[in-house]
């Protein structure tokens, strides 16, 4: 982001008239964190107002794009929920923040879309046609028997899914270091194979 710009106050009202109740104005701190460029973390108990002085500080942010750098604005969030609620209150107000260079979304779509499928494409000369729960367990549960006896246990997806490879053929669980639960036989086999792949 260049170094000249500046968050004005007509801009913060401007946020204001967008975001908050007629008559209502953010507070001294709320405005310092809007006016703030610099490299922070914002910390506050759920439901006091984060993503709206977010919001606020995109709205601003907004008025000085495209930048002279030709720099974007990345907003990451862990869920949905965010994303949404940025989209949905501010998405028709700033039309220029949801275009390249700039990017709202979550860190999976995020690192779906600048990692993964680029390196996937690099990789194997193609785009991948899906990526869902349904192509993995279609990989995954090649044997049908495995696939039923882990569909009939109340934590057949726990042990797929929980227990990690060490040292090339033991399963632990997580990353507690507690042994698989069944270390003979054939199901062990057909899930160490699995974990190995």
């Amino acid at each position: 982001m260049p170094l000249e710009i500046e968050i004005t106050d007509a801009q913060i009202g401007l946020a204001e008239s967008v975001l908050l109740p007629e008559g209502k104005g953010f507070d001294d701190q709320r405005v310092d964190f809007i006016k703030n460029l610099a490299t922070l973390d914002l910390h506050a108990v759920p439901g006091s107002g984060k993503t709206t002085a977010l919001m606020a500080k995109l709205i601003a942010l907004e008025q000085h794009l495209p930048f002279t750098d030709k720099s974007g604005i990345l907003v990451l969030s862990h869920t949905n929920a965010a994303v949404d609620e940025i989209k949905s209150k501010i998405g028709h107000f700033c039309p220029r923040l949801f275009n390249y260079p700039n990017y709202i979304g979550t860190i999976q779509s995020f690192t779906d879309a600048f990692l993964t499928i680029p390196y996937y494409k690099t990789l194997h000369r193609k785009r991948p046609v899906r990526i869902d729960n349904e192509i993995y367990n279609e990989h995954h549960y090649p044997d049908p028997k495995l696939k039923s006896w882990l569909g009939k246990r109340g934590d057949g997806d726990e042990i797929l899914y929980d227990y990690r490879l060490k040292d090339g053929d033991q399963l632990t669980y997580k990353l507690d270091g507690t042994p698989f639960k069944f270390k003979t036989g054939s199901t062990f086999q057909k899930i160490l194979n699995i974990k190995k792949k």
